[in-house]
């Protein structure tokens, strides 16, 4: 399978490559289960955070800290060309205690156990070559690319077809 081929799936979010490309690839796939999403934010951004995401807004702030979500935001989440994304991927490393300089690998774990998700990820041949967090029920799918760059599968089923 080539990258056109994958970069051209519904079922992927494309993810920005950064310092924060694993929390926002995350993120993104996070945030097709609703209820998972308003856990992790819950009460956990500082003012500082909520200052940074509410910037320009003059009404309708964000209720993330409370665990609620507009259309937008969620929208927001999935695309990596918003700050939002940025500034929420920021937050769960802070969350999780992870290092910008920590290796892929565990960034994934200390999510997967903060988070109590098992995340998959597969390679570009649709074959499942890691899973992290075996015993969580609630599972978030991951793609690596050739190059080492990650991106989420929003649709297993859609992705693997």
């Amino acid at each position: 399978m080539d990258n056109f081929y994958i970069k051209n799936k519904k079922s992927i979010s494309k993810i920005t490559t950064d310092k924060y490309m694993i929390g926002r690839a995350v993120l993104a796939a996070i945030s097709f289960n609703q209820e998972l999403l308003s856990n992790i934010f819950n009460g956990k951004l500082t003012a500082d955070d909520m200052r940074e995401i509410n910037k320009k807004r003059s009404n309708n702030l964000t209720k993330i800290n409370e665990g609620i979500y507009n259309r937008n935001e969620i929208k927001y989440i999935r695309d990596s060309s918003r700050k939002l994304q940025r500034i929420l991927a920021a937050v769960l490393y802070r969350i999780c205690n992870i290092d910008e300089n920590n290796g892929d690998i565990i960034k994934l774990n200390k999510i997967s156990e903060q988070l109590r998700i098992r995340i998959d990820v597969y390679n570009i041949n649709k074959e499942k070559i890691l899973s992290i967090g075996s015993n969580y029920l609630s599972i978030i799918s991951l793609l690596i690319n050739n190059d080492n760059t990650f991106m989420a599968i929003n649709n297993v089923i859609a992705f693997t077809f």
